[in-house]
């Protein structure tokens, strides 16, 4: 493609435009487009053009924007968009535009004299017309505070550019950056990772180097957090690594990104990390006291793994008050990694909440070191089929959990459950039933809950098995307040009307998939159930309209489909950096 071609595209479109024929213009030009393999930035420009003669400012602006999606180093996209959004009427767009255009346009590019001029020509016009209200010259500084305390950080960046004087203010209130969030940061933003290091940097000073909480500095391209951080390393206390790291070759030194923050207290780690990584950073933080990993993986040289010697706790004692550990189950499990845990716990006197994977020496373990557990939530997702014991439960234990890993999956085997130890303070109960039930290990579930008779919140997956045994579970549960028994074909009126009789209490109730249950029976629980604030009947069918407008009259939230609203169109998502 050659300089001649682009004229003879040119001078055709123009020879359409000067005889107005818009139609045939821009029937030429998109042909033009289609045969191209690779279009250029002239043959959306040139439509862009045509579709503006036509008034079609909407689609002209998507070409512009393609024209900088092409080459965001080209001046000529920012002009014609933002030239385009002046048209139609949207002067703050088109000031963002230039200003992203000033951004990162070329500075040898000829144009970019002229992007420079049109932006200063439209802030002028705009100072004029529409002056910025000074907010923080209007309001008392306390109320500010107050405001941006509830106000997301990517708005706080926002702010900055609305003007110098909301940006000198901004910057002058060192607690507005205490806490860096770039979740929404865009998967573009890696690219410019020299760019980002000194941004990190600057609102390093504009916190006065009292950053506490650092969330997803990786989606900026930063896997050396201390290069922007350096004067922050003792005051963050927070971090989380929110995306996943594909970087094979780093795993070794993975531990350097997060061992530098040696006064960490809650860490959270989303990407896969190495047992060995997971050691290091914990005797490198020994201020932790609460450590999330949603992705253990083993070490390629079990050699090299010589944690048993790190952890002791005799001699180190670790502060952790709440650890998820959740094991990749893609890989068989090695008889050194399931100590490694076990030393975790163990060095833990003060663990009060534990969200782990299932492995054979977890209940032996807790049964050991006695720990005052408040939360043991179990994760089970492998496929042995031997049944599982939890032979003991802490005698402080208030919430217990042991589901799948994903919602789609059942559990392989069944749960047996000490009925000699139950704890009295259990509150909360959720469970996800093997399908295979036999009469014993139902006759143990069913025990295991009658034997907790101050449960507040009882959730069943896969009920189905249990279902005959419902009249004699829920005689002993009166203060039961949430409920969820979906996914169950056989509950039926006659249940309903005894849980209605035994649990008064109920203010949730999650029936969704119950295909069993009628409208009478529905109507029992509203009749009944005084305190009830939500109920869910998803796929319940046989529930008439009436029933369910009966209940919205009540005030009660019903939820009849799992199909959440779509998400309402607005602006693009803003680039933090």
């Amino acid at each position: 493609m050659n300089n001649y071609q682009i004229k003879h595209w040119r001078e055709k479109t123009k020879h359409y435009l000067l005889k107005r024929r818009y139609e045939d213009a821009l029937a030429y030009i998109t042909s033009c487009i289609e045969q191209e393999p690779n279009p250029v930035i002239d043959l959306f420009e040139i439509r862009a053009i045509v579709l503006k003669e036509m008034g079609l400012y909407e689609e002209a602006q998507a070409d512009a924007q393609r024209m900088i999606n092409l080459n965001q180093r080209n001046a000529r996209g920012y002009l014609r968009l933002a030239q385009l959004l002046q048209y139609d009427g949207f002067n703050s767009k088109a000031d963002h535009v230039y200003m992203q255009g000033l951004k990162y346009v070329h500075k040898l590019d000829p144009m970019r004299q002229k992007l420079k001029i049109a932006s200063t020509q439209l802030l002028q016009r705009m100072q004029k017309t529409r002056p910025v209200q000074d907010l923080f010259s209007l309001l008392p500084r306390e109320i500010l505070l107050n405001i941006f305390q509830y106000v997301e950080f990517r708005t706080i960046v926002r702010c900055m550019q609305v003007s110098k004087n909301w940006k000198d203010s901004i910057k002058r209130e060192f607690s507005f950056f205490s806490k860096l969030d770039f979740s929404e940061a865009s998967s573009r933003s890696s690219k410019f990772r020299d760019r980002n290091v000194m941004t990190v940097a600057r609102y390093s000073a504009y916190a006065k180097n009292n950053i506490q909480e650092v969330i997803g500095l990786e989606k900026l391209g930063i896997l050396t957090p201390t290069k922007g951080l350096l004067r922050c390393v003792n005051s963050i206390h927070t971090y989380k690594t929110i995306s996943p790291l594909n970087l094979p070759h780093l795993m070794p030194k993975m531990h350097l990104i997060w061992s530098p923050f040696i006064e960490l207290k809650y860490f959270f780690c989303a990407t896969s990390v190495t047992f060995s990584t997971v050691s290091k950073v914990i005797l490198a933080c020994k201020k932790l006291e609460r450590l999330e990993l949603a992705d253990v993986v083993p070490d390629l040289l079990f050699d090299d793994m010589d944690w048993d010697k790190r952890f002791d706790k005799k001699h180190s004692v670790l502060h952790l008050k709440s650890l998820q550990f959740i094991r990749n189950q893609i890989h068989p499990f090695h008889e050194k990694e399931q100590e490694f845990l076990a030393s975790l716990i163990s060095c833990s006197p003060n663990l009060q909440e534990l969200v782990v994977t299932y492995q054979s020496n977890l209940i032996s373990t807790l049964k050991e070191n006695k720990q005052d557990l408040k939360h043991l939530h179990i994760i089970d997702d492998t496929k042995q089929k031997s049944i599982r014991d939890i032979f003991y439960l802490p005698s402080s234990l208030e919430n217990l959990s042991i589901i799948p890993s994903t919602p789609s999956m059942t559990i392989a085997s069944a749960y047996l459950f000490s009925i000699a130890n139950v704890p009295t303070s259990l509150k909360s109960v959720e469970l996800s039933l093997f399908i295979r039930l036999t009469d014993q290990e139902i006759e143990n579930t069913v025990k295991f809950l009658v034997s907790s008779p101050n449960l507040r919140s009882l959730i069943l997956r896969d009920s189905l098995p249990i279902s005959s045994k419902f009249m004699e579970l829920f005689t002993y549960l009166p203060h039961l307040e949430v409920l969820d028994l979906s996914d169950n074909a056989e509950l039926n009126n006659d249940h309903l009307s005894h849980i209605v009789a035994c649990c008064p209490k109920l203010e949730v109730l999650n029936l969704s998939n119950c295909i069993s249950v009628t409208g009478s029976g529905f109507v029992s629980l509203l009749r009944g159930l005084a305190l009830l604030k939500r109920v869910e009947i998803v796929n319940c069918s046989s529930v008439s309209k009436d029933a369910i407008d009966a209940a919205r009259a009540k005030g009660i939230e019903v939820t009849v489909s799992n199909q959440q609203n779509a998400s309402l169109k607005g602006t693009k998502r803003i680039r933090l950096i």
